[in-house]
């Protein structure tokens, strides 16, 4: 069975995505059980979910499997003796338990260990394992089940006090705060949330309180055909805050390839470490012109360094499209300055997005 490793590794860089989130959501088992006929012993089984890693299923074994996702769930099963592909749907409900039965190559929902009780009680291996939440098997249902706060990234657009993350930060949020303005983290500023575009991973964001006032930031939109491959790019965010502390932390690298996800042509894929915490954050070429916006990377189990960044004319079309406002036009203002100048120049202008 041919398996798109990288299709179903994919990762958000946000919240049941990619940004952090310290509660996990509720949750139900599936016990997965294989027969012990002799019929086929020693040929391989795997298990598969949609978006999640393929696990192997050897004979006499229980697969203990715990899943965050509600609704319709398929389960396929891979008889690799005989090539022989087998589906069951289950309509998962949270804290609940189901038990499905693996034999000859057949998969099927059981109502419970007594049906198959002499393959249950041959059982000689258990092995544990959990959806990822990195890229859930069915995102929408776990959003409405979340609990808890998460956190990316976010960036000044200009001195009106309007923000630029990504969608999926704030998707389902009930408050959004932005913490970090003009150095300061010990107070949250609430923000709202005024346009977002869904298909483009994008959202806009306002400050809109009195008492905060904001600067010009000192990067200027650059037109993203001007990209070329390997040019070298930085980002900044705020990757895994409640490990790594809120101090914005910088990765550069280079833009691997002007395609993204399956030749996207909205991405760039970037070799710019990032981690938990990093969507939204702005991309950077050696300039300090703003080129894109981070929003995902593959499994580091599947490929190391691999990030995508949403292109800037995507961003320039989602904000003249929101009709209410636009990057201020500005020059190069960092263009031949040091690396380390051009992040003390942009560093106040970047932000923790917290929802609720």
């Amino acid at each position: 069975m041919k398996r798109s490793v990288l299709l179903l590794l994919l990762i958000l860089l946000s919240s049941i995505g990619f940004s952090q989130n310290g509660n996990e959501p509720e949750s139900s088992i599936i016990h997965i059980i294989r027969s012990n006929a002799i019929i086929g012993c020693a040929a391989d089984a795997i298990i598969e979910f949609q978006n999640q890693r393929p696990l192997d299923l050897p004979w006499k074994t229980q697969i203990d499997y715990k899943i965050y996702s509600t609704g319709n769930i398929m389960v396929t099963s891979d008889w690799t003796m005989v090539d022989r592909i087998d589906q069951v749907t289950l309509n998962i409900e949270s804290n609940k338990e189901y038990y499905l039965f693996f034999d000859k190559g057949d998969i099927s929902q059981v109502e419970g260990p007594e049906e198959i009780q002499k393959s249950f009680d041959k059982i000689k291996r258990k092995f544990s394992y959990k959806e990822s939440l990195e890229f859930p098997i069915n995102r929408s249902s776990i959003v409405q089940n979340k609990k808890g706060p998460s956190q990316g990234t976010g960036f000044l657009v200009n001195n009106e006090g309007y923000i630029l993350t990504n969608h999926h930060v704030v998707d389902t949020a009930e408050s959004v705060k932005v913490i970090g303005i003009k150095g300061e983290f010990s107070i949250p500023v609430t923000a709202r949330v005024v346009a977002v575009d869904e298909s483009s991973d994008l959202a806009l964001l306002r400050v809109e309180s009195k008492l905060v006032s904001f600067e010009k930031p000192p990067y200027n939109l650059l037109n993203s055909d001007s990209v070329i491959k390997a040019e070298r790019v930085f980002t900044l965010g705020y990757p895994m805050q409640s490990a790594m502390g809120s101090e914005v932390k910088i990765t550069d690298g280079i833009i691997n390839s002007l395609t993204g996800f399956k030749n996207s042509i909205s991405e760039y894929q970037i070799s710019a470490a990032v981690q938990e915490g990093n969507s939204g954050g702005p991309l950077f070429n050696s300039n300090g012109e703003l080129i894109g916006i981070v929003s995902a990377k593959i499994s580091s189990d599947v490929a190391d360094q691999v990030g995508y960044a949403i292109k800037s004319n995507y961003i320039e079309d989602f904000l003249f499209e929101s009709g209410v406002t636009q990057f201020n036009k500005t020059d190069a203002k960092l263009a031949g300055k040091e690396l380390s100048e051009q992040v003390e120049s942009i560093s106040n202008f970047v932000y923790i997005i917290k929802t609720n």
